[in-house]
């Protein structure tokens, strides 16, 4: 689609089609829409009062239409919203607490939750009023802090460089390898009761390609708040019967066609739904459904918009799926669908794909998963 790339964008002096210029003229629109609103807004600042403003005048068909790629810099802060109110501030105190404790330990981050608290609200009393201080410290660290807990900086250093490894940025020397580093300890120390999981890295990264860093950590503490699935893994697991019971009921023909080859959900959806798809589509697929995800300010809602893409995608590898006759030919297209799901293909039939939140919260209830 040629509005996601260049704002600058003429039209073209060839012939075209009259399908064609249909299109273009549609793209333009978007364009223009896009480019409105970014001139509306560009002189605010992030903030509660902005957040709701420039969501006023969003909407979803403008976001299935795609932000064009220059603009996502600017426009997701805002739609993903800043509900924990974490400042710059808060990201350098822990970004800072994080290099010394590497200096200290070498590999591995091991601290009291209580020395944690009180050097974070010390270090942030210097930066912030101790009203922002307060806040900020979240809420987990306090009740976690009479346990023990290590966060093994080891397993992030791996995963740096298998993120995304065909751009190479990622990589030991790469241009954001510190940066992306730097945010997932960091996240770390924020949520200790988290610490890292694996596929946390693609998701960072993902972010890290359109904000600076430190944009980067705020959007990514509140992508993960509003992320129920990271809770536990009990909780990932139960994600994974109700994956199953919605393939059952939406696409009735590749469940029985899985299940006749021992194929279960958790085989394959946990890394479709862990990295938000960054580690599964084509990255300006991924683009294009965070552009929608992130529309959704209700928990609710940005699950249901999860599971409709899992079923789309479902929907649309069905003759493939059934095609497959083995359990390790199956589970490796499963595996490996980028280059079988094409942008705007999948886009569209999202869009066809309703999932009632009345079968949903009862399939949530069976697995006794809280609906937020």
């Amino acid at each position: 689609m040629l509005h996601h790339w260049d704002l600058s964008w003429q039209w073209p002096n060839q012939d075209l089609s009259e399908e064609k210029k249909d299109e273009v003229k549609q793209d333009q629109v978007v364009l223009r829409k896009w480019k409105n609103l970014y001139e509306r807004h560009k002189s605010l600042t992030l903030s509660p009062q902005s957040i709701i403003l420039f969501r006023s005048s969003v909407n979803i068909g403008l976001c299935y239409a795609g932000i064009p790629s220059n603009l996502r810099g600017t426009f997701w802060p805002y739609l993903i919203g800043n509900d924990l109110r974490i400042t710059t501030d808060l990201y350098g105190v822990l970004a800072e607490k994080v290099e010394e404790i590497r200096s200290k330990n070498g590999n591995t981050i091991e601290i009291e939750k209580d020395e944690l608290a009180n050097e974070m609200v010390e270090s942030l009393a210097t930066t912030c009023t101790s009203e922002q201080a307060t806040f900020n410290l979240p809420a987990h660290t306090k009740v976690l802090s009479l346990s023990k807990r290590e966060v093994f900086l080891e397993q992030i250093s791996q995963d740096l460089p298998r993120t995304f490894p065909h751009l190479a940025f990622f990589h030991k020397g790469g241009p954001c390898e510190v940066q992306l580093r730097r945010v997932l300890e960091s996240y770390a120390l924020f949520r200790p009761n988290m610490g890292y999981i694996q596929g946390m890295s693609y998701i960072a990264a993902m972010l890290l390609l359109y904000l600076d860093e430190e944009d980067c950590f705020v959007a990514l503490c509140n992508v993960f708040h509003s992320h129920e699935i990271f809770n536990t893994k009990e909780v990932m697991r139960k994600h994974c019967f109700i994956c199953n019971d919605l393939l059952k009921y939406y696409v009735p023909k590749v469940h029985y066609h899985l299940s006749s080859l021992d194929i279960l959900p958790e085989m394959y959806m946990l890394d479709w739904i862990l990295t938000l798809f960054s580690n599964t589509l084509n990255l300006e697929v991924v683009a294009r459904l965070w552009d929608c995800y992130f529309y959704f300010d209700k928990a609710l809602d940005k699950q249901l918009f999860l599971w409709r893409t899992v079923i789309a995608i479902h929907i649309l590898l069905q003759d493939k799926i059934i095609a497959v006759d083995s359990f390790s030919d199956a589970l490796g297209l499963l595996r490996n669908i980028r280059d079988h799901v094409q942008e705007d293909e999948l886009l569209k039939k999202v869009k066809t794909v309703t999932i009632s939140p009345r079968l949903y919260r009862s399939l949530k209830n069976k697995y006794a998963i809280g609906v937020k």
